[in-house]
């Protein structure tokens, strides 16, 4: 085979084998992250650096071959070139049609395009310390998955991937990268108080069906920020479970779930989340459902989800247990330890099953979108409510959305000649919480949120006039009463004086509404 290289980097020295030689160097433009090539019976071999080293007579490489060697030793005194980009895709196996890819950013030491094999992702995680780049890495899959139209959930517990609603300010031509925002194809749910940004309040997916959470093309955000640990663990414990039985039954088109802190879901320590995301992690795949892991610390996550094969992605990290973990999961030797411990801001190691042959280093590419990392305030770019606001949003809304609207915004019918009135609100915060307080005395006790409930009652008044004839009796009787309606209640008390916590003597003393005197839920 005829090849064409500049100047040779290395000659090779001493004793060869069939999958590794000694080199010395000729030139300072190489490093341990170089791809070198040897021709040898006229096939070119593509290697890596394992190890440099210096002596008195110069500096040496140990050098190893990616892919199948040749059947006799290498020949002393050959030279060495630097690996040509397609050589080296090819002996990588990174030859991966865009279109069946994530370009998640450029191979380290040869600037050539690394696509993902989405095929091969069915099970991600994503290691290493804080601020070390998980987060960035974990918004660049996103943005990529989102291109190819395919459903995603993340569950956000700091409120960190709301920024893939707001446009980056990054134009990178060395990685071919443009800002962009992916506002059109995200529902955010959150605690509206503490995220303003965020479409629709958490308590709508007590009732929302996994079919309108995984929405082809969606992206659906549940932001967890401000709820208390035990709160976020029964949250998504709920949904995961309701999720992965409509998977199971194949009602949902083939999705990722992103997780993000998963040690807090799903760690040594058991709870109440521990099982379905191991459910997860084990059986989702065969079912469409890809995961992907994301944790600071692999050391507390549940040995039985990160003995799971799938792909690695990791940062970098200093504590030598998360360091031991991560080897051991990741499947790599022990000399990838110095690797990760010095790896640069914006680089990741990339082994398992999306890179057949050998771990690569990968710099990342620069997101598309604003990164939601430290330094990142969501308000600065919330929406300011205006009229009209949620009619110009109802085109990339879910059927759960509009649901919720539908009870924000519209008042129930009630039976044709029946006056419908509303009771004014004779209560406030302060009063709330001194009433809750004096329950709970010996605890310390605070309100967060409020909501505004409308419940349906029947108020009913009947004259009644009596009049018998043997023996003769008349007399007149006004009866009132007070029914709770609500579909939580089963056969209707007719005798009821009270609904709700509130007598038919308060009713009778307040000054009715024709109209709500607040915006609430019915």
């Amino acid at each position: 085979m005829e090849t064409t290289h500049a100047k040779a980097v290395g000659i090779i020295e001493g004793k060869t084998t069939t999958n590794s030689f000694k080199m010395k160097v000729l030139t300072s433009s190489i490093g341990k992250n170089s791809f070198l090539e040897v021709i040898h019976d006229g096939t070119p071999y593509v290697c890596g650096i394992k190890e440099l080293y210096r002596t008195e007579d110069g500096i040496y490489a140990e050098c190893y071959v990616i892919g199948q060697g040749p059947k006799l030793p290498f020949t002393p005194g050959s030279p060495v070139y630097i690996a040509k980009e397609e050589d080296v895709k090819k002996a990588l196996k990174l030859s991966v049609d865009p279109s069946t890819g994530i370009y998640i950013g450029k191979l380290k030491g040869l600037e050539c395009k690394v696509w993902l094999p989405i095929k091969k992702l069915g099970r991600i995680f994503i290691v290493g310390k804080p601020g070390s780049g998980k987060s960035y890495t974990a918004g660049v899959i996103i943005e990529e998955l989102l291109k190819k139209g395919i459903p995603i959930l993340i569950i956000d517990v700091h409120g960190e991937y709301s920024s893939l609603k707001v446009m980056g300010d990054v134009t990178s031509e060395e990685f071919d990268v443009y800002p962009r925002s992916y506002a059109d194809s995200i529902i955010e749910f959150g605690n509206l108080k503490i995220n303003p940004g965020a479409d629709l309040s958490l308590d709508t997916l007590e009732t929302a069906k996994p079919e309108d959470i995984i929405v082809p093309g969606q992206c659906t955000i549940i932001n967890l920020r401000g709820l208390l640990k035990e709160e976020q663990i029964s949250l998504v414990a709920s949904l995961l479970e309701k999720v992965f039985q409509a998977v199971i039954e194949g009602r949902l088109r083939p999705f990722y779930c992103v997780l993000d802190e998963a040690h807090r879901f799903a760690g040594r320590e058991k709870a109440k989340t521990t099982d379905i995301v191991r459910r997860f992690a084990q059986e989702g795949r065969k079912f469409g459902a890809g995961l992907i892991v994301i944790t600071q610390r692999p050391q507390l996550l549940d040995t039985t989800v990160r003995g799971l094969v799938g792909t690695w992605i990791i940062h970098r990290l200093s504590d030598p247990n998360d360091m031991r973990i991560t080897l051991e999961s990741g499947g790599l030797e022990r000399e990838w330890e110095n690797e990760i411990t010095w790896l640069e801001s914006g680089e990741a190691i990339i082994t398992g099953e999306a890179v057949e042959k050998i771990p690569i280093i990968v710099k990342i590419r620069p997101r598309e979108t604003k990164h939601g990392g430290e330094g990142f305030n969501p308000l600065d770019y919330a929406v300011k409510p205006t009229e009209g606001v949620a009619v110009k949003s109802l085109e990339k809304l879910s059927k759960t959305v509009i649901r919720e609207l539908d009870k924000l915004q519209k008042q129930p019918l009630s039976a044709l000649g029946l006056p419908q009135a509303f009771l004014p609100i004779v209560i406030d915060e302060s009063e709330i919480l001194a009433k809750v307080k004096s329950r709970l005395a010996d605890f310390d006790v605070d309100i967060t949120s409020l909501e505004l409930n409308y419940m349906p009652t029947l108020y009913c008044e009947v004259e009644a006039n009596i009049e018998r004839q043997n023996p003769h009796v008349k007399y007149s009787e006004s009866i009132q009463r007070l029914i709770p309606i609500g579909i939580e209640v089963g056969e209707v008390n007719w005798d009821s004086t009270q609904a709700y916590g509130v007598e038919l003597k308060d009713v009778e003393s307040l000054e009715l509404l024709t109209s709500p005197p607040q915006p609430g839920y019915y």
